[in-house]
């Protein structure tokens, strides 16, 4: 039998040996892409809970211009963009800001205590859900409850915990101490000044129903997401409830 391989036999088995080596260099090529792409993803972590659901009574009266022991003192630079809030909670989250209420832009929520400031956007319900900015360094108000600058009913505020990796403004919200002081500013920039009465989890899903007044005693609630995440969703909300600061 002739052992020898012809002109054509060899290029065609020189052809499928570099197809081979192209298909094996691709496979390698597209698994370092996913692992890289893993690694430098955003990954979503578990949010904060509180230790514990509590509620007090209204503390004593407060004086408004006094610093909060445990906030950082006004002047003091973090946070969000310096005009956080104009008018319709559109405002920038690129450079440091104060956390002097005094320098509050129009439709601001700032608690000093956790370091917080954010603009205040509009939310309207769809579907029986609120719909929240995609933003997380931003919150909105429901559009249907009290004002910021109303005389009654429950000012509903909410935001993302955390999105695509990136901690939202919320994010501290379940280490809220009990008394701490929340202000918010209306269109027009004027200030309202609240304490922290009370801190609960429900679990996710729940309707909130409670939260959705826009009649009765004025009061604020904030809501965002905490616990466990699992399938992207968390396993609790987190609410804080603060009352009109005597």
């Amino acid at each position: 039998m002739d052992r020898r391989i012809g002109p054509a036999l060899k290029l065609g088995l020189w052809r499928a040996a570099e197809l081979i080596w192209g298909l094996i260099t691709l496979a390698c090529l597209v698994a370092a892409a996913t692992a890289w792409f893993r690694l430098l993803a955003p990954r979503e972590l578990d949010a904060p809970v509180p230790a514990a659901d509590w509620s007090i009574m209204p503390l004593a009266p407060v004086d408004s211009t006094a610093a909060d022991p445990d906030s950082v003192q006004p002047g003091d630079q973090t946070g969000l963009g310096p005009d956080a809030g104009d008018g319709d909670g559109s405002g920038s989250a690129s450079d440091p800001i104060s956390l002097d209420p005094a320098r509050l832009g129009a439709s601001e929520l700032l608690i000093p205590s956790l370091g917080l400031r954010a603009a205040i956007g509009t939310a309207e319900v769809v579907a029986g859900q609120l719909q929240i900015p995609a933003d997380p360094a931003r919150t909105a108000r429901w559009s249907g409850g009290g004002a910021l600058d109303g005389a009654a009913g429950t000012v509903l505020i909410a935001g993302h915990v955390a999105s695509q990796g990136r901690p939202g403004a919320l994010h501290q919200l379940a280490l809220i101490e009990p008394g701490a002081r929340v202000w918010t500013t209306d269109r027009s920039g004027r200030l309202s000044l609240w304490q922290v009465t009370e801190l609960y989890t429900r679990p996710a899903g729940d309707p909130h129903q409670e939260l959705y007044d826009a009649s009765g005693p004025r009061r604020l609630a904030i809501v965002t997401c905490g616990g466990r995440l699992s399938g992207g969703q968390y396993s609790v909300n987190v609410v804080v409830i603060a009352r009109p600061a005597l």
